[in-house]
């Protein structure tokens, strides 16, 4: 995932909490291959002047394509600062993430997950995602990048540094390991380094 832009997050916290209703809100019961609210317009294709191309619908891809194609979708958005994408989809995007099968909650799915939530100020479900990726791999480069970012929107600078000086600490060792997560990031692991994450 690209660099968030910070601003992104004060437009967000004004409606983080219906946010935060809204995602609360799913129902988790559903059978895993029912259809998603409105998901057949949820992630159309954007033809080359940024309109709304033809929809694809999104019901008929496996739970993991469904939380893939949002992700993507929130995550350009933040990148092209459309909060209004980012706060209209973020919920359905984390639904998406709720409903895959335990197995495919794998530490990258968690890393985006983690992400979506910073981006509308979910700070301490973020956190919590960080957690269990540290806990399933020590020192996790995706880990740390979460909780730099967090530290970013929250403006605790001190907490910041020390996470990027972790990173930074880190780095070499974990990308030897080759992990999945490395191999999808790793021209944005190793350009953060060099840039924002050097500081």
């Amino acid at each position: 995932m690209a660099k968030q832009t910070p601003w992104i997050i004060a437009t967000i916290l004004v409606v983080v909490t219906v946010a935060g209703i809204a995602y609360s809100a799913r129902d988790n019961s559903a059978p895993e291959g029912s259809p998603m609210a409105n998901a057949g317009n949820a992630a159309g294709a954007q033809s080359p002047d940024g309109s709304e191309a033809a929809a694809t619908d999104i019901s008929q891809l496996s739970l993991s394509e469904q939380y893939i194609r949002l992700m993507n979708k929130v995550t350009a958005a933040a990148e092209n600062g459309d909060s209004a994408t980012v706060i209209n989809f973020t919920p359905m995007a984390l639904g998406a993430y709720t409903n895959l099968p335990a197995a495919d909650r794998d530490i990258d799915a968690r890393y985006h997950a983690a992400m979506l939530q910073t981006n509308v100020g979910m700070f301490a479900a973020a956190l919590a995602l960080a957690d269990t990726i540290d806990a399933e791999a020590p020192n996790n480069l995706m880990a740390s990048y979460v909780r730099i970012i967090v530290a970013q929107y929250q403006g605790d600078s001190t907490r910041a540094k020390a996470e990027r000086a972790k990173f930074r600490e880190h780095f070499d060792a974990e990308m030897k390991k080759k992990r999945s997560e490395y191999e999808a990031h790793t021209t944005f692991l190793e350009n953060y380094r060099k840039g924002d994450g050097a500081r």
